[in-house]
């Protein structure tokens, strides 16, 4: 029976992980290498210029640790910058990149093979070549027109436009300056300063000593138990792990498969969940070092069952909310032999990020486009002061949520999703699908999936069936069905049959993958 298991969004990553795994590395040190290639093999989604969030699980002790490391806002960031952002101002909403210090520290905790090898497949990708993904193609051909006149950019995005295979050297000579000379060479060398300079040419303020003074977060996960499972998600400055706790407090799965699983009033529920939660957002998420969240009243029986109360599953209520814009995320996720198990999620933010490139090869992100603008705040806020205004040094606030579900023999799923406000509401309806109605992780994950955006109206995907959809607009719901879905959710999930353990793994048609166990 299998024993270890990955799930990469790009085949080659989820083969050299896995290779890993069998090299008798650890979950961490398959993560670390994973995601230095994801940001070679599928740089509209993450890389060096980017950040994100980790949860890990050590299984001899049995402990679950979030790792932190989000971007954050140059200390001089002038507030009105981002409400006044312009073509050629995308520098003001780059933040100080995590990605590198983030994974560091992942395997000074949890790794074992030398952090030099485990950067070696992505150089060789760099290299050598690497096949382009279908997601990756596609994102390059709709992102082409909007680096005109980008240094740096167009030479690195376009081969991945109009080829089948393609090579990144000048980020290649990069990773080997990390493997001679350390993070320091972002956070202090001369990587960094190919950083400044590309951001600060595009009106940023961010200098040498915000990515010198850069630090990755440890944090306490956001834990809660629904039907018998320990549920282990981010808590703030993600508001993923609020969304996904908040409607798991909000619905019982007997009162969920009352309801039915696929119906109209199932999709539809969630559909008001979902708003009212990001609500909750605006008014009380922001970076803990600059706001405390309230959890105990976010997650109250007695407000959660108030606001359940409220939904009328036979109309849709006309309620303000928000969303973060991100298309520009991966998602990796792994499991080894010892038990140990790892979530991580990693972004650049929209597609290519900031759509500025630095002479070192790779993309910057626009984390920055995470904080509430005046203009939202003004709309959805009621004093107008949310927790997510932008400050300098702050961490944006992030929809991304890594998750781990435990039982009690230690994992019993991993899940994780991208695609901005997608991520967060994509891992809810895959994990009940499975937690409440049974479905397989490939049934839970190909199934029709539904999203609350920006603006009001409910996204659902183009070939989810024709009856669901009529059904959905008699409830009054605006549908927004046109238009694909390049959200994705994976899974591991480890079961039990017939007294053995299994892996049953899955990664999502709507962007490509790999999942793979040995």
């Amino acid at each position: 029976m299998p024993r270890q298991g990955v799930v990469a969004e790009h085949p080659e990553v989820a083969r050299v992980a896995l290779e890993i795994l069998k090299s008798g590395g650890t979950a961490a040190d398959a993560a670390v290498a994973a995601m230095f290639l994801a940001g070679v093999v599928q740089s509209v989604s993450s890389g060096l210029g980017g950040g994100g969030f980790a949860i890990h699980y050590d299984a001899k002790h049995k402990k679950t640790t979030v790792i932190d490391f989000r971007e954050t806002a140059p200390v001089g960031l002038l507030p009105g910058t981002i409400d006044r952002l312009t073509a050629k101002r995308r520098g003001t909403l780059v933040g100080a990149p995590g990605e590198l210090a983030g994974l560091a520290e992942l395997h000074r905790r949890w790794g074992s093979k030398p952090f030099n090898s485990l950067i070696e497949p992505a150089i060789s990708a760099a290299r050598n070549g690497f096949t382009i993904s279908q997601h990756t193609r596609r994102t390059a051909i709709a992102s082409l027109p909007l680096l005109a006149g980008s240094a740096h950019a167009a030479r690195f995005v376009a081969p991945l436009a109009t080829a089948s295979r393609a090579r990144n050297t000048t980020v290649a000579t990069t990773l080997e300056q990390i493997q001679r000379e350390g993070i320091a060479a972002m956070y202090g060398g001369s990587i960094g300063q190919s950083i400044v300079t590309a951001a600060r040419a595009a009106g940023s303020s961010l200098t040498l000593d915000d990515l010198a003074r850069y630090q990755v977060v440890t944090r306490e996960p956001l834990k809660l138990s629904y039907g018998g499972l320990r549920i282990i998600t981010l808590p703030a400055p993600s508001a993923g792990g609020l969304l996904l706790a908040q409607t798991l407090l909000m619905h019982s799965p007997d009162s969920l498969r009352q309801i039915g699983y696929g119906s109209g009033s199932y999709y539809h529920l969630l559909a008001e969940t979902f708003r009212a939660s990001i609500v909750d957002r605006v008014r009380h998420i922001g970076d803990p070092a600059y706001s405390k969240t309230p959890l105990e009243v976010l997650l109250s029986p007695a407000r959660l069952s108030k606001r359940r109360a409220a939904i009328a599953l036979d109309r849709t209520r006309a309620e303000p909310w928000f969303e973060e814009g991100d298309a520009g995320t991966s998602h990796f996720s792994a499991i080894d032999r010892n038990g140990n198990a790892i979530a991580i999620t990693s972004s650049v933010g929209h597609m290519f990020g900031a759509k500025l490139f630095t002479s070192t090869g790779f993309p910057l992100n626009d984390a920055l486009t995470g904080f509430s603008t005046a203009q939202l705040l003004r709309r959805y806020h009621p004093r107008r002061k949310g927790p997510n205004r932008p400050v300098g040094g702050a961490r944006p606030v992030s929809s991304m949520t890594p998750t781990l579900v435990l039982d009690a023999r230690g994992v019993r799923m991993l899940l994780g999703g991208t695609g901005g406000g997608r991520a967060a509401t994509g891992v809810t309806q895959v994990f009940l699908a499975q937690e409440v109605f049974g479905l397989t992780p490939e049934q839970a994950i190909r199934d029709a999936r539904i999203h609350t955006p920006a603006g009001g109206g409910l996204r659902i995907d183009p070939d989810a069936p024709q009856g669901l959809r009529d059904n959905l607009r008699e409830r009054g719901e605006l549908l927004l069905d046109t238009l694909p879905n390049y959200g994705s959710v994976s899974v591991i999930r480890i079961a039990e049959q017939n007294g053995a353990l299994t892996i049953d793994m899955a990664t999502d048609p709507r962007k490509g993958g790999a999942a793979l166990a040995h």
